[in-house]
């Protein structure tokens, strides 16, 4: 009695394990999530800096940095989610460009954990959120051009780009091997 059950229970995990992970081992898939995760990091200390420093009061020396990052570093949605945010405490765009950095990094974090982790739905969030904000990053770079936003929307589409041949060519191979 006890051995079968023991024996089905690890062949039942390891099948539910095969659905929910892949082999997060494809330089590409690597190097994108790592993308990610530094791109998270580097938001959220250059958000810690920002609070820091507009608690200490030097908001005014920080003002033309605030919007110089405001407008080339963060994704067009997390900066008109923060103005919405801040409007309501504070007028002062340091808290802005702060709150879309909090924003932008947890977004990048959760895309490039998930990748990290190999979670099977992780290809899928990074489709969705990264290919989901380019419209909006093109209307915002037609209405103010920054170098800097162009960067990021090239290096996005190009992980769009990847990130979709790899899931197509993958679902592909799953089809052709159940057939």
């Amino acid at each position: 009695m006890s051995s079968g059950h023991t024996v089905a229970a690890p062949a039942l995990h390891a099948a539910a394990d095969r659905r929910r992970h892949f082999a997060p081992a494809e330089p590409g898939l690597r190097w994108v999530a790592g993308y990610k995760l530094a791109r998270a990091v580097f938001a959220w200390l250059v958000a810690a800096v920002l609070l820091i420093l507009a608690a200490t009061g030097r908001t005014h020396q920080l003002h033309e940095a605030a919007l110089v990052l405001l407008h080339q570093v963060t994704h067009a949605w997390t900066v008109m989610l923060a103005k919405l945010l801040v409007d309501a405490a504070s007028a002062r765009h340091l808290y802005l460009a702060a709150v879309a950095l909090l924003l932008d990094g947890a977004l990048s974090f959760v895309e490039g954990w998930t990748l990290y982790r190999g979670l099977r739905w992780g290809p899928l969030l990074v489709l969705g959120t990264t290919g989901g904000l380019i419209p909006f990053e093109l209307v915002y770079l037609a209405r103010r051009f920054r170098v800097g936003r162009l960067v990021v929307l090239l290096v996005n589409l190009a992980i769009v780009a990847y990130v979709a041949r790899r899931t197509l060519r993958e679902r592909a191979h799953a089809r052709t091997a159940h057939a």
